[in-house]
């Protein structure tokens, strides 16, 4: 993604999830040079290869952007942080996409409570259905 955000910038980076995404978790593809090469084409990526997976060049801006959400959450937290409006949280943690007719409400409610300054935590086991 790194190599991506620099050859396109950060606006083919969701799309490139998107993709990725899909072909990952749906398809169970494994992180090769295909799936590289499938997710570059998606965005329209002309310079990427599947030796981005391995190029220590790219772990300096990797390391940064990793720091950076650290210091946006405020402290040590884990995939996915989010950020709206400025309040970085850690989750939400789905175990599947719901359902078409129902994301917009999930957004709606997570941003609800991202951006209630009380609010600091939901959980519940995953196994919940």
């Amino acid at each position: 993604m790194v190599a991506l955000r620099s050859e396109l910038g950060a606006s083919a980076i969701a799309k490139a999830y998107f993709a990725f995404g899909h072909r990952y978790f749906d398809d169970s593809a494994a992180v090769d040079s295909e799936l590289v090469q499938h997710v570059a084409g998606v965005v329209g990526a002309q310079r990427i290869t599947a030796g981005a997976l391995s190029d220590a060049s790219l772990d300096p801006a990797v390391l940064e952007s990793h720091r950076a959400s650290q210091k946006a959450l405020g402290e040590t937290g884990g995939s996915p942080l989010i950020t709206i409006d400025g309040q970085t949280i850690f989750g939400p943690v789905l175990t599947s996409v719901p359902a078409p007719d129902k994301t917009l409400a999930v957004f709606d409610a997570v941003a609800a409570l991202v951006l209630t300054p009380q609010f600091s935590q939901l959980q519940r086991p995953r196994t919940h259905a």
